[in-house]
């Protein structure tokens, strides 16, 4: 699978997420600051043969490497995840862990990757920063989506 393809996919799967939310419909909560985090640990943790899964529902958050770590599509492309003991998401590829693990499996470089997951890269960051967890009107879905194919579309970032 290409990078251009992976990418993409990405996209629409963000997109999809944002219209199912619209709609009211099965969604993840998408937040730029953290790979996934279960509202509530207890309640949204189960074991399964592979060790503890993370149970998606509404209450659930993540954000698109998160989101992509927990979708059955890249899962069986071999992009995986584990959970801490305080419950958050860490994206596995491989003997890949992190952001290590979402270079790889996107093909990308660190640079590119920070322009197009990381929070800080996008309006609104400094803002929400400076109200100390304020405001998270940065960096939605849509948003990222639109990143992630201009950057197919024109193969170069920032950085």
């Amino acid at each position: 699978m290409t990078q251009t393809t992976r990418l993409l996919k990405l996209a629409r799967l963000l997109e999809r997420n944002a219209a199912n939310r619209k709609a009211k419909k099965k969604a993840i909560r998408f937040d730029l600051r953290n790979w996934g985090n279960p509202t509530n640990l207890y309640a949204w943790v189960e074991l399964s043969d592979k060790g503890k899964i993370l149970k998606v529902n509404c209450k659930t958050t993540a954000c698109a490497c998160g989101l992509a770590c927990l979708s059955k599509t890249f899962q069986n492309e071999g992009l995986d995840y584990r959970l801490g003991d305080d419950g958050t998401l860490t994206p596995l590829y491989g003997r890949r862990r992190a952001q290590e693990a979402i270079r790889h499996f996107f093909g990308i470089s660190d640079g590119q990757m920070k322009w197009l997951f990381f929070p800080e890269n996008y309006k609104g960051w400094k803002t929400y920063v400076r109200l100390a967890g304020g405001s998270k009107n940065f960096g939605d879905e849509i948003e990222v989506a639109t990143r992630i194919r201009k950057f197919v579309e024109d193969g170069v970032s920032p950085r």
